[in-house]
């Protein structure tokens, strides 16, 4: 029987525990290189940026074809490589046509007070934001059908009598 370490049982049941999710989760050290991350983000990471990653990746050596992006991506973990654990809803993508919508919670990873690397929980959030932007578009249509129909009514609503080259209110 194999025998196996405590750090390489608890980097399987994290793994394990990772996948169970259906989020997309990973980590990064201080230099922006993967040092963690789960069977959905590797996918997602494919997907987008066309890039097979592994542990050690650098996340910005991967978008360096997408300048915009990668700023991005920066801009987000550096918040939490500087000590901020926040939550943010934004669009990533290599182009218009394949921009996706992610709600992003990010968290620093801290060994005692020292800073360590940073993480985060990604959900696709892509359909929920282009269901909500229809529906803000059909409210701001019936908003303005409604403004149309009350300035109809409100102009029709004391009709002109014209009398003979005269003409006077009802």
């Amino acid at each position: 029987m194999k025998e196996v370490s405590e750090d390489q049982m608890s980097a399987v049941i994290l793994r394990g525990i990772a996948n169970v999710s259906g989020d997309m989760i990973a980590a990064i050290d201080s230099d922006f290189h993967f040092t963690f991350f789960n069977d959905s983000y590797r996918q997602e990471y494919q997907q987008l940026w066309s890039l097979e990653i592994q542990i050690g990746t650098s996340l910005l050596d991967g978008m360096s074809g997408w300048p915009e992006e990668r700023d991005k991506a920066r801009a987000v973990w550096q918040r939490a490589l500087n000590g901020e654990a926040y939550t943010i809803t934004m669009e990533f993508g290599p182009s218009p046509a394949e921009m996706r919508y992610y709600a992003l919670r990010f968290a620093p990873i801290r060994d005692g007070e020292t800073i360590v690397g940073a993480a985060h929980i990604i959900s696709d959030v892509t359909a929920q934001v282009r269901a909500e932007n229809h529906r803000e578009l059909l409210i701001r249509e019936l908003n303005h059908r409604v403004k149309n129909t009350l300035a109809m009514v409100h102009g029709n609503g004391t009709p002109d009598i014209h009398w003979q080259g005269t003409s006077r209110r009802a």
